[in-house]
């Protein structure tokens, strides 16, 4: 009978080192959920300070500009790209232009050489019917 006794002492000894550990873990849970608890109170007071809400209206207005600020840059990005479209269009119209100046000025050239060349034409014949009426008039 002694045995059991000591060995239900034993027992209830171990249960009561079991529970007493399972009280101090319990106690460090509450200490950590309290700690916890405090910690969202804080954060809670602070995101619903004025100085808070002030710094995320800023944000949110700051990004409503970046989006505008993107929107005008996309918007000016495809109008760089149509002046660059319409810059190279004038460049190859331009080309084209001179390149008929540079044709034409051949052309006037051109005509200037046979306007003079069908002028000593037109001399030489002349020279030549004269010296023939001049050879058909003398005697022989």
């Amino acid at each position: 009978m002694e045995s059991t006794l000591k060995e239900l002492m034993d027992q209830a000894s171990s249960r009561l080192m079991d529970i007493k550990g399972l009280h101090e873990e319990r106690i460090k849970i509450l200490q950590q959920l309290s700690s916890l608890q405090n910690m969202l109170k804080n954060v809670k007071c602070i995101s619903s300070s004025q100085a808070y809400q002030l710094v995320r209206d800023q944000i949110e207005k700051s990004k409503s500009e970046v989006f505008e600020c993107q929107a005008l840059f996309e918007k000016l990005q495809v109008e760089k790209d149509n002046l660059l479209w319409r810059e190279r269009e004038l460049n190859v119209k331009s080309d084209i232009a001179d390149v008929f100046r540079r044709s034409s000025a051949v052309v006037d050239s051109r005509i200037s050489d046979l306007g003079i060349e069908i002028q000593k034409q037109i001399e030489e014949r002349k020279m030549i019917e004269a010296k023939l009426e001049e050879a058909s008039r003398e005697p022989g």
